[in-house]
């Protein structure tokens, strides 16, 4: 698949119509706004990956019996590790 039409599939998923010639004022906002979307996305996979590190720390303190702080704890070294 030509590069072309990956972009082509790639602005439609994101709902970004091409207009044949877009002047530069246009595409500046185009490009802030999905900047904008960029930001959020980071910003709420942050929420998220806190949120599913304490869920998976309940789960690992009620199967190895200790308290969640060490269950986060643990489950931190290990992520460490596996980075290493």
């Amino acid at each position: 698949m030509k590069k072309t039409n990956k972009i082509i599939k790639l602005a439609s998923a994101l709902g970004i119509r091409d207009n044949n010639g877009t002047d530069k004022k246009a595409i500046k906002n185009l490009k802030k706004g999905s900047y904008k979307i960029l930001r959020n996305i980071r910003k709420k996979s942050k929420e998220k990956r806190i949120e599913y590190l304490h869920g998976l720390a309940e789960k690992y303190a009620a199967q190895n019996k200790m308290s969640k702080q060490k269950a986060i704890l643990e489950l931190l070294s290990h992520e460490e590790l596996r980075k290493m």
